[in-house]
């Protein structure tokens, strides 16, 4: 990451976190910030409901409750640069005018809590004492009048203590308190392509995450985009077949002899190292180099949107270069057509039980042997059965009393005993 792209933060959710610092468990280098939530991003919707004591999680050993209390013990341990602070959000379905009341009151205490749990008392010596994370307020998916209880004990209490706002959705910035309003918005949004980025950005956003790009990296799908718009792309296209795709599926067959580079004109590790037909190859092979590398690209031409973003609200032609863009590409990815890496399970949601098993079988019969071998055994059958005679005992068969047997195997079939 530190060599090959401008990432500043990593986002963890503390469903896939160690119990260990988290600087330290997955290397990340001095320069970039890490920020802990609670579940990942995009999370999948639980079964169980959430308490007043915490919320409901999905780990690798299953659903549980994630309390408050233990939330926040595993920010004291793990250390990260930034916390958000645990909302009480519904995932998966509206809400009635009792629990939306609930999500307010609860978010209010485990938001204190966490303010409270993290303050550095003041006796303590300075050599033991942690640097403190900055603290996100979480800002509920709800109408402002909703949570207007929780948001005036934003802006009368807690203020001073909070570094920014956690946001699920956009639109709500507008109608917060001026108070609030010069706080960096970190958005937990479920972002499925680069439109749906700067969409969010033209709220006022100002970080946010972007689990797409983990998702057409799996797909085995190169990012080929450019901000603003290439210039023989300015006017609109004529029809929907003329937008330009948002990416390249490198499973195709036609890159199997391509030596083009992933993306033309790409300065990224990958494609000033390799072709598209070595990247299709690694994919083929189930090399799981071959993800490495698409990753280590899209995350480089992500990085080039976003410094030509920040060139584009310089120059005040923002929002132009935004609809240009909306018109030029597509607004979905490639179809994946391959098999991406295998999956882990427990970050989807189970449906009911007999569910098709999300991984191929990794190892069994090779498909174009399958039918052969079946012919075979089918063949030793017959020749088995064909053996017998009608009586049951095989043509030309003859009971010799166990003469020729070896003594072992007369005593096994009861012609002998074994005397000392």
């Amino acid at each position: 990451m530190r060599q090959h792209t401008k990432t500043v933060a990593l986002y963890c959710g503390l469903e896939d976190s160690p119990p260990s610092p988290l600087r330290q468990f997955i290397a990340l280098p001095p320069c970039t910030i890490s920020v802990l939530g609670s579940r990942r991003t995009p999370p999948v919707p639980c079964p169980g409901a959430n308490t007043d004591r915490g919320i409901s999680i999905l780990t690798s050993v299953g659903f549980r409750k994630l309390d408050n209390e233990d939330y926040v013990e595993a920010v004291q341990m793990l250390q990260p640069d930034i916390v958000l602070g645990m909302g009480d959000v519904i995932m998966h379905r509206l809400g009635s005018a009792k629990r939306t009341e609930k999500m307010g009151d609860r978010t209010t205490a485990w938001t204190k809590d966490l303010i409270d749990g993290l303050d550095i008392e003041e006796h303590e010596e300075a050599s033991k004492r942690r640097s403190k994370p900055a603290i996100f307020a979480p800002i509920l998916p709800l109408e402002p009048a909703e949570q207007s209880i929780y948001i005036s004990d934003l802006v009368d209490t807690y203020l001073p203590s909070i570094s920014g706002l956690t946001i699920y959705d956009p639109i709500i910035l507008s109608d917060l308190p001026a108070s609030l309003r010069p706080l960096p918005v970190l958005s937990l949004a479920n972002l499925a392509t680069p439109h749906d980025i700067l969409s969010v950005l033209s709220y006022g956003v100002d970080l946010f995450t972007v689990p797409f790009l983990h998702a057409i990296t799996d797909a085995g799908i190169a990012f080929d985009i450019s901000f603003p718009a290439p210039a023989p792309f300015i006017s609109p296209p004529t029809a929907a077949e003329d937008e330009l795709p948002l990416g390249i599926n490198l499973w195709a067959a036609s890159h199997a002899t391509s030596l083009d580079p992933l993306r033309a004109h790409c300065e990224c590790y990958t494609c000033t190292h390799h072709h598209r037909a070595y990247v299709h190859h690694l994919l083929d092979a189930k090399e799981m180099l071959g993800w490495v590398l698409l990753q280590v690209h899209n995350l480089r031409v992500l990085d080039d949107m976003f410094d030509e973003i920040r060139r584009s609200i310089e120059r005040g032609t923002f929002e132009e270069d935004r609809q240009t863009f909306h018109r030029t590409y597509r607004r979905e990815f490639p179809e994946q057509t391959g098999a991406g890496p295998r999956i882990r399970g427990y970050q989807f949601a189970a449906t009911g039980p007999s569910q098709p098993k999300k991984n191929r079988k990794a190892y069994g019969t090779l498909d174009e042997n399958a039918e052969k071998v079946a012919e075979a055994k089918e063949a030793n059958l017959d020749a088995d059965l064909g053996s017998l005679s009608v009586g049951g005992e095989a043509d030309g068969a003859k009971d010799d009393g166990g003469r020729g047997m070896e003594s072992g195997e007369l005593e096994r079939k009861g012609f002998a005993e074994r005397t000392d």
